[in-house]
């Protein structure tokens, strides 16, 4: 029998096991983690029989273990009893020792015992590299080998080596023209030069990103109830661009957790600290806020442990962890580091989820996006914060509640003018004019349509008890416009509509104007003929022809053909007493502008400084005195008032064009209580203080910040980081971590298989957070270069290559397998410029479904296929909704992103295999792929080359061509089926036969779905 193999056998037998030190880290914590520590650890609420297994002290306080004798170990009685009462574990429950974890435990015993802090959570040192190999990697596994008597197996050949590093570095494969190069010199200072060449690409940086973006749960949509849109494509963008320029990981680290309060902040800073507002965010009616904001929290300190600490924080919200040392109260001290977050519980459907930031191309247009926003928080601060005489709010109370009184009982009609002359405060301006003092004036070229719009304002419409609408304009009698129009636009919630049917639009000029009519969407009703010029002509749009509409009116836009306009006021005639409660509105409005709120506060907002005026002081909830309040500053500071409306507008007018992104904003903490089992309606715990778990010590901070907490994140007194991150690292270039839990490094987690190289792999990263070095040194490793395909004893001794002496095999992900298919097709948009949006690729239609009821962030939203070059954008970059997951991704097991994903999974199902011969994508890219070898002189050899990039075999090119001749026959005899295939996809159908297209399209298909085109190595 060969020696390696009897080593083998040896050092996974009892026997050998027997004479070998037995490691408590290795052998002995994952036995009485996974059976004992629920009853016997850590937490002493769950506590039994005051016995405690978890540490030295309280395994030994009753003699349960008596380091060097197991026969008076307790322990060891009780697991070998066969009493049904005395056994352990209970026979009643699911856990059982097997005969050698039992032989193990009284080894262990008979060895003194010795307890070992945990592997993650002790002090990270630099182990000494055991061996001369040139990449420290190699001397670690190299050692272990040794050791297990293990042979590595030889090194991969070029093309598989090239394939692999390719894909693993940037998700894409190399083209069959590096294959052969490689193959012809595939010297270590060729293979170097791929890898840095790679390593430096956009392409790289967008791989690195999918991973990064699946932890963080990056998605396009706030993942429940309606699943709204939110501004999260700046923060994709700003994950690239950090791997593309290697941003060490620490300022990674903290710009996404604390950009915003980081001295030096910037627009970078701003849209990394998006990170915390990626939570699934609700606006369902009926939710109770404090039960919503107590869910946020949750996912904040869940999402910070998995991401960077590796740790299953959220397992504390009810009781200290079972099985590692964080009590309930460091859950909720976590949370509280975010309860300065500007948030809202339940937000208003259709909310942006406010706050914003705005981006900017022009680097002067920041800088003054950055002053106008300083300016703003200074005078608010300045109003808000005035102070308040008691006996002037009694009277000011008293004299708003007695005008309102008045109002009420005037029956007159009065002008309310929504869109002054020179435009308000609105969310949303749209379009090209100058603004002079009688107006906004417009010119268009001759047969030119130019509209200008404004939505969101202030105060919205009077939820259906306008009547007439108007708008004043002038026109230029040397410069007529053939027509004008103005649309009223309607939506919900205070937003602007985003479909046809919201708006309706009157026009006057001559009837059934052709361009009008095709100029709108929806037809537009006639009002009369051009109104006269040179003086100001008030146009009027009685109540009896708006209609019935769906929703209410947020805005207006005006239209006209050609011509020079000058637009004045508009608005629309209500009553006396609407006219008086909008201009109270305006002040509620204004203080929440840029605030979320609960939806059901926020939907009385028209009405709400009354109402709160009307209740007594007893009944008042905070947000009754807080518009009672900010009502009164603004009425005794009316030039702040006035100064911020002027604010306001200036920057919403910049800021068109500029891409919102969400960001994390600072204001009054909210509280978080020590809850008892977690449940919110109990808040008679204590208020929790932002501290770090209680076991990893203290800040030096008096009052801690989210500054702080990542500051520790990052700080070497934190174990964690370094380890979990180069963790996942291996995972990424190995197919398995040194430690198989990417996710929890806890007591739960898997035992590393070499614990000494990972903690040496984080000492090196801890020494400057270089992520791009780290990533050299993995794949310049001889490890990293060996062949995937195991000898047969190492198959059968070390099945889940926990060894690491070869490499793994897996299917590709999503994203790598539609990238590599419409790379072969030459469809792949490889682009310079990372999108800061979203792209739709065909998806079934009925997939998402179609509704009229369709307002900006609506849970109906229609999936827009993009068109042109647009569809070939790479996958990272497509819609991520959570709810609607694009079904091909979600068939290939990319994650919905609900929640953070360390690890995805890989599985085989027959999903898989219907989504990659029929999905839109891959049907087109199999075309693509088929106009590109039709016409060669050996289109099989050029269909391998571009596919998987090597020659075919003799064998397989027989194949292929018999498969293509009974395709040929088979379309021949059915050429509508040819033409159909072809007709799928956006890319042109090309001029080549349609018959032998075809045939070649389905073959391309059978190849693109080849194992080893699905497969990593």
């Amino acid at each position: 029998m060969p020696r390696a193999f009897l080593l083998i056998i040896l050092a996974l037998s009892p026997l050998a096991r027997a004479v070998e030190k037995i490691s408590y880290n290795r052998d002995i914590r994952p036995i009485l983690s996974n059976n004992c520590f629920f009853c016997h650890g850590f937490d002493e609420k769950k506590r039994e029989a005051d016995l405690r297994l978890d540490t030295f002290e309280g395994a030994t306080e009753f003699d349960a273990i008596v380091p060097g004798n197991p026969d008076e170990s307790i322990l060891i009685e009780r697991i070998s009893s066969t009493d049904k009462d005395e056994h352990m574990p209970p026979l009643d429950t699911v856990y059982r020792l097997t005969e050698k974890e039992k032989e193990t435990l009284r080894l262990w015993i008979e060895q003194g015992a010795k307890y070992e802090d945990h592997w993650a959570f002790r002090k990270l040192t630099r182990p000494k590299v055991p061996g001369n190999d040139p990449n420290p990697i190699d001397s670690f596994l190299r050692r272990t080998w040794n050791e297990k008597g293990v042979e590595p197996v030889p090194k991969a050949s070029p093309r598989v080596l090239l394939r692999r590093l390719s894909y693993d570095l940037r998700g894409i494969p190399p083209t069959y023209e590096e294959v052969t190069a490689f193959q012809k010199d595939p010297s270590r200072k060729n293979y170097l030069n791929f890898v840095e060449r790679w390593v430096r690409s956009l392409e790289h940086a967008e791989h690195q990103a999918v991973r990064w973006l699946d932890l963080v749960r990056h998605a396009d949509s706030n993942g429940m109830v309606s699943d709204e849109p939110i501004a999260s494509g700046p923060f994709r963008k700003y994950v690239i661009e950090a791997f593309q320029q290697n941003m060490p990981f620490d300022q990674f680290t903290l710009e996404q957790l604390a950009g915003d309060l980081l001295p030096d902040r910037n627009d970078r800073t701003l849209t990394a600290s998006a990170y915390n507002r990626l939570v699934k965010t609700n606006c369902e009616a009926g939710v109770i806020e404090k039960e919503a904001l107590y869910a946020l929290k949750g996912e904040h300190v869940r999402a910070l442990g998995t991401v960077w600490l590796g740790l299953t924080t959220g397992c504390a919200e009810c009781h200290d962890h079972k099985y590692d040392p964080i009590l309930a109260k460091d859950y909720y001290s976590l949370a509280a580091f975010f309860d300065p977050l500007v948030e809202a519980g339940v937000y208003e459907p259709g909310d942006r989820r406010v706050p914003l930031h705005y981006l900017h191309n022009d680097p002067a247009k920041s800088a003054k996006e950055h002053a106008l926003a300083a300016e703003i928080d200074a005078v608010r601060k300045k109003l808000y914060s005035a102070p308040i005489a008691p006996n002037d709010l009694k009277n000011w109370s008293a004299e708003v509640l007695e005008q309102d009184k008045k109002a009420s009982a005037t029956k007159e009609k009065t002008d309310w003018i929504w869109f002054p002359a020179t435009l308000p405060v609105a969310h949303i301006t749209r379009g090209d004019f100058t603004q002079t003092e009688t107006g906004r004036e417009v010119i268009a070229k001759p047969g030119e349509i130019k509209q200008h719009l404004c939505a969101e304002t202030l105060t919205s419409s009077d939820f259906g008890n306008s009547e007439d609408y108007f708008i004043n304009l002038t026109i230029d009698p040397n410069n007529k416009p053939e027509f004008v129009a103005f649309q009223i636009i309607n939506g919900a919630y205070r937003r602007m509509g985003w479909h046809d049917d919201y708006f309706r639009t009157f026009y006057w000029g001559p009837k059934d104007h052709p361009a009008a009519s095709k100029a709108f969407p929806t037809k537009p009703t006639h009002m009369g003929p051009l109104p006269g010029t040179g003086e100001v002509v008030r146009l009027v749009v009685p109540k009896s022809k708006l209609g019935k509409a769906a929703y209410v009116p947020q805005g207006m836009a005006w239209i006209q053909q050609g011509g020079k306009v000058t637009w004045g006021s508009s608005g629309y005639q209500t009553t006396a007493h609407r006219f008086f409660t909008n201009e109270l509105a305006e002040s509620t409005f204004r203080y929440f502008w840029e605030l979320p709120l609960n939806r059901d506060d926020r939907k009385d907002f028209p009405t709400l400084l009354i109402t709160s005026l009307k209740k007594s002081p007893a009944a008042r909830r905070p947000i009754h005195q807080t518009v009672i309040d900010m009502a009164f500053r603004e009425h005794q500071n009316p030039e702040l008032t006035t100064q911020l409306n002027n604010l306001y507008r200036e920057i919403y007018l910049h800021r068109q064009g500029a891409t919102e992104t969400l960001v994390s904003k600072e204001s009054t903490p909210k509280k978080t209580h020590i809850l008892k089992r977690g449940n919110f309606m109990d808040e008679s715990g204590p208020v929790a203080r932002p501290a770090i778990p209680e076991a990893f010590g203290k800040l030096d901070s008096p009052n801690p910040t989210r500054l702080d907490l990542a500051n520790w994140i990052i700080s070497k007194n934190n174990p964690l980081t370094a380890r979990v991150f180069v963790n996942r690292l291996w995972h990424q270039f190995h197919g398995r971590g040194l430690s198989e839990t990417l996710e929890d490094s806890g007591n739960q987690g898997d035992w590393p298989s070499h614990v000494d190289l990972l903690d040496w792999m984080a000492a090196e990263f801890q020494e400057d957070w270089d992520i791009r070095k780290m990533i050299r040194l993995l794949v310049t490793s001889e490890a990293y270069q060996l062949s995937s395909i195991p000898g047969s004893l190492l198959a059968q001794n070390d099945p889940t290559n926990r060894l690491h002496a070869r490499q793994s095999r897996h299917r590709h992900t999503a994203e790598e397998i539609r990238d590599s298919a419409l790379l072969a097709a030459n469809l792949l948009k490889l682009t310079t410029e990372i999108p800061s949006t979203s792209f739709f690729p065909y998806q079934p239609e009925s997939y998402w479904a179609k509704s009229n009821k369709v307002m900006f962030g609506s849970r109906y939203q229609i999936w827009e296929t993009n068109p042109g070059q647009e569809q070939y954008q790479r996958s990272l970059y497509t819609f991520w909704k959570r709810q609607n997951h694009h079904p091909a991704l979600l068939a290939l097991d990319a994650p919905t992103r609900q929640e953070c994903t360390a690890r995805r999974a890989i599985t085989n199902t027959p999903a898989q295999a219907l989504a990659l011969l029929n999905d839109p994508q891959f049907v087109e890219a199999a075309r693509g792929l088929a106009a590109r070898i039709i016409d060669k002189e050996d289109p099989i050899a050029h269909l391998f080359h571009l596919a998987l990039q090597r020659d075919p075999s003799t064998a397989e090119a027989a194949e292929i061509e018999a498969l293509h001749e009974k395709l040929l026959s088979e379309f021949k005899a059915n050429p509508g089926a040819a033409k159909s295939l072809l007709a799928i996809g956006q890319s042109p159908p090309g001029t080549h036969d349609s018959i032998n297209h075809a045939a070649w399209t389905a073959t391309a298909r059978i190849v693109l779905n080849l194992h080893e085109f699905l497969t990593r190595s």
